[in-house]
């Protein structure tokens, strides 16, 4: 089971607003590692509707959101709910790395 964390509190896929959610690896998250750009992501809310997103961007951030690989920091687009209709999906690599897969 994934949890929202940051951005809009309710993923409802057609509000325009992006949603953060959590989940672990071990775990229901652990399918993140296996997707690549472009991929198509479903998401079904509450109600039982489902979003399909795709892949824009995937990356590693220590636990401030900043990107391992480029120092960018990117806390807003994780956790911000100003990003259009996307998901930030995140999920933990080891104690201090996050794996983050972005789609919209």
């Amino acid at each position: 089971m994934a949890s929202t964390w940051g951005g809009a509190a309710t993923q409802s896929g057609n509000d325009g607003l992006s949603t953060h959610f959590i989940a672990h690896n071990p775990g229901v998250f652990s399918v993140l590692f296996h997707l690549s750009l472009g991929e198509e992501i479903v998401i079904t809310d509450g109600a039982n509707q489902a979003k399909s997103y795709h892949v824009a961007r995937i990356w590693t951030v220590n636990d401030s959101g900043i990107d391992i690989a480029t120092g960018e920091d990117t806390w807003d687009l994780i956790t911000g709910s100003n990003n259009g209709e996307a998901v930030a999906l995140q999920t933990c690599i080891d104690d201090s790395t996050n794996l983050i897969v972005f789609a919209n």
